[in-house]
């Protein structure tokens, strides 16, 4: 038979198990997820950073590298978690921690162990109460996420712990420079709002396979329409919460001003999607607003850049 060249490769060409198994870094890791949600967390150490010392500079450094691999862990531990649920879902994802054959289930969770294990030995390093609120994130994930206990598909609750989730996890990037106050539970709390209204959308971009596979939603328990405009109402509300707590609890006045953008932003997007109905595209608005808080993170980050170099 004539080898065209479309058949398997032979041996001195095959790549080697172990080389195949590396592919995983390639094929099983959501890194513009982790890339996206590293955000969150980074925003209250941003924040709290007291200046741009090197001791400092090290330290921010350290946390946000071992956030990588948290959330790499987070990430593979949810593909495993919706694969068993939806055996498709490997099949549907650009990158999945399932996605490929050269890895079983039992050693992509037994990487995603290590992650674990590595990323709780770093925050333990950098500070015992960031490991604290790191362990009470990985006990609402593993009951968001694990198919027997299924929180996600229980409406409200699911909300819940994304605001909870979300809060901790920023609670955590202050608490590397700073001690509990005010305006780290307000940026906390802000960030957890929006992650709360963006998981509205998701749930409408998610609906029919929700439905497929069972898994009730607020969107599927309340309607598209309603989950629509609850979401709308997240990112106006939050972005009017961001505007108030900015001015009272934030030092740079520029914060307002960007809330204030914010805000516009939203009520603008708000009139042109007045008439949405179900069924209507939602990737599109997803697409959107992930640039619009691209934007604000960018920016926020410059603020807080401009008055470590400027001084009080």
């Amino acid at each position: 038979m004539v080898n065209t060249g479309a058949g398997p490769l032979d041996e001195k060409t095959a790549p080697s198990g172990f080389v195949a198994k590396l592919g995983f870094l390639v094929w099983g890791v959501r890194y513009s997820d982790i890339l996206v949600v590293s955000a969150y967390p980074n925003f209250g150490s941003v924040l709290a950073l007291p200046d741009l010392t090197w001791t400092s500079l090290l330290r921010l450094s350290a946390f946000i590298l071992v956030n990588f691999f948290y959330l790499a862990h987070i990430f593979v531990y949810n593909d495993v978690c919706d694969a068993r649920i939806n055996p498709e879902e490997p099949k549907l994802r650009a990158r999945h921690a399932l996605k490929r054959p050269e890895l079983s289930e039992r050693e992509v969770l037994g990487i995603d162990a290590a992650l674990l294990v590595a990323s709780l030995i770093g925050y333990a390093l950098i500070s015992v109460r960031l490991l604290v609120l790191i362990i009470l994130i990985e006990a609402i994930t593993v009951a968001y996420s694990q198919p027997r206990i299924k929180l996600k598909g229980i409406p409200v609750i699911s909300l819940s712990i994304h605001f909870l989730s979300g809060f901790l996890y920023v609670l955590g990037g202050w608490v590397v420079f700073r001690e509990f106050t005010v305006a780290g539970f307000f940026i906390s709390s802000f960030i957890g709002m929006v992650l709360v209204a963006g998981h509205f959308f998701n749930e409408i971009d998610d609906f029919k396979q929700d439905v497929a596979v069972g898994i009730r939603t607020n969107a599927i328990a309340f309607g598209r329409i309603r989950t629509f405009w609850a979401g709308m109402f997240g990112f106006v509300g939050s972005s009017g919460f961001f505007v108030i707590g900015s001015w009272a609890w934030l030092s740079s006045r520029a914060y307002p001003g960007l809330g204030i953008l914010l805000l516009a932003a939203w009520l603008v997007q708000a009139w042109r999607f007045r008439h949405w109905k179900s069924g209507d595209p939602i990737k599109k608005f997803r697409s959107f607003y992930r640039v619009v808080y691209a934007l604000f993170t960018l920016a926020f980050f410059f603020i807080k850049l401009f008055e470590l170099l400027t001084g009080p």
